[in-house]
C-alpha cells in the first residue's frame, strides 16, 4: 500500500469507503452527511467506554462506582483520588493473585516497603500456617497493624492460617560500659 496514510477512525468519511458508482447515486449522497455525523458521534462517545484507558480523566463518583464494580479490595471513598485510580487500575491483577504468598508479600509490602511470606514447612510450623515478616519495616500504630491483619486476610488463600508478623528492625546507637573493681580486705576484731 504505498503512499497510503493512517487515518483516524474520526476523519472517515463515508464517502472515502464506498465505490464511486454508490457516491454518484443521489439517494446515497444525501445519507452520507447523515451518517458521518452519526458515525462521528459513536466514535467520540466510544472514548468514553475504554475505562482503564480513560482513568486519569473519570470523576471520583465514576471512580467509586468501577470499586464497586470490579470489587475492589481496601477501597474507601474518602482516599484521594490518585490513590483510587491506582487501586481501580490494578484490581484485576490484585484478583488474579488473590490466594497466593505473592499476594500477601504485596500487601506487606505496601505497608512497609518489603515484605516476606514463610509458609508453615520452611520454618517448622504447624501444617496450613504461616508468618509474615518484614526486614527494617517500623512497627505500625494500632489502626495501621489492624488494617495491615484485614488486608492480609482479604488477600490469603482461606485454608491458611496467620500465625504471627515478625518485624526485625536494625539501627546504630552507642553503647557504653564500664566496670568497677574494689579490692580490700576484710578484718574482723574482736576481744581474745
Amino acid at each position: 500500500m504505498a503512499g497510503s496514510k493512517m487515518r483516524s477512525l474520526s476523519d472517515v468519511s463515508l464517502a472515502d469507503i464506498l465505490p464511486p458508482n454508490l457516491v454518484a447515486d443521489p439517494f446515497v449522497a444525501a445519507l452520507i452527511p447523515v451518517f458521518d455525523e452519526e458515525f462521528h458521534l459513536l466514535v467520540a462517545d466510544t472514548a468514553k467506554i475504554l475505562l482503564f484507558e480513560a482513568l486519569a480523566s473519570q470523576p471520583d463518583a465514576v471512580l467509586d462506582e468501577l470499586a464497586w464494580q470490579f470489587n475492589v479490595d481496601f477501597y474507601d471513598q474518602a482516599m484521594t483520588t490518585a490513590a483510587k485510580r491506582e487501586l481501580i487500575g490494578n484490581a484485576l491483577y490484585w484478583h488474579s493473585v488473590k490466594g497466593t504468598p505473592h499476594a500477601v508479600e504485596r500487601v506487606i509490602s505496601i505497608v512497609f516497603g518489603d515484605g516476606v511470606v514463610e509458609e508453615w514447612f520452611e520454618y517448622g510450623g504447624s501444617p496450613f500456617h504461616f508468618r509474615v515478616g518484614s526486614l527494617g519495616g517500623k512497627f505500625p500504630d494500632v489502626q495501621k497493624y489492624a488494617d495491615l491483619v484485614r488486608m492480609v486476610r482479604v488477600v490469603k488463600r482461606a485454608s491458611a492460617i496467620l500465625e504471627s508478623f515478625e518485624i526485625q528492625q536494625s539501627g546504630q546507637q552507642s553503647l557504653y560500659f564500664g566496670g568497677a573493681m574494689q579490692i580490700g580486705q576484710h578484718i574482723t576484731l574482736g576481744s581474745a
